[in-house]
């Protein structure tokens, strides 16, 4: 008898934990619908893609919006991103426009303001819309410039970040290009560089650095990348 009684109430203890599990799960989907943002946060972004490319973007430091458009097509695309930035009433506060061009089988950096709320106010939804606008026609052949990219951190945990670049195309009067550091699918650094005057087979370098948010330890990376991403001849 004693045996069959412990039994049972070591199954009433289980169903009584399972009940529990299960009302405390339920608790937490309720709460997290009913959770306010005080600041813009990556759940918060949503992606309407016309296109074929591939979509990546996060908030950066709190206050940047980064889009990163990765291309396989054979041609070089105009690209119009639309972002909207709305409070947690829906109501929009900002909207913000960005034109530029991914050239074939390369990627591109859209960089957007994250704009400052009200005391009063919550973080809404952010809508970014992107659409292709024909194609653009390339006076160079931006395949044609090749770089090797290195990445070191110092003593002072600073990542510095070089590329060796060549153009093995016709000369360029003017060439624009980022480096962008990943840490898995999050970007978690942006820096813009440009060359001018640059002739045929000339090697030419850029360098930037990269420090965590708050400057006193290392940045948490997995790479770093350069893409060029304008060229003029």
């Amino acid at each position: 008898m004693k045996k069959e009684k412990i039994k049972d109430n070591t199954i009433i203890i289980c169903l009584i934990i399972i009940i529990c599990l299960l009302l405390l799960l339920i608790s937490l989907v309720l709460i997290k619908g009913k959770v306010k943002y005080k600041y813009y946060d990556d759940d918060l972004i949503s992606v309407n893609n016309s296109t074929n490319f591939k979509v990546q973007t996060n908030i950066l430091d709190n206050n940047t919006l980064i889009l990163l458009l990765t291309s396989n097509n054979d041609k070089t695309s105009n690209i119009n991103v639309d972002v909207d930035f709305a409070n947690e009433k829906g109501k929009k506060i900002d909207t913000q426009t960005v034109n530029g061009q991914v050239y074939a089988k390369n990627s591109s950096i859209f960089v957007f303001q994250v704009p400052n709320l009200k005391k009063d106010e919550y973080a809404g939804k952010i809508k970014i819309n992107i659409k292709k606008d024909g194609e653009y026609k390339n006076e160079i052949d931006i395949s044609k410039i090749k770089c090797t990219i290195n990445d070191k951190v110092d003593g002072e945990n600073v990542l510095s970040v070089n590329a060796k670049c060549t153009n093995n195309d016709e000369p360029i009067s003017y060439l624009g290009g980022d480096f962008v550091v990943f840490k898995g699918n999050d970007i978690v650094g942006v820096s813009s560089f440009s060359q001018e005057n640059i002739q045929k087979n000339e090697m030419f370098e850029a360098t930037s650095t990269f420090v965590s948010t708050d400057g006193t330890e290392k940045l948490d990376y997995d790479n770093a990348k350069v893409f060029i991403t304008y060229i003029q001849k």
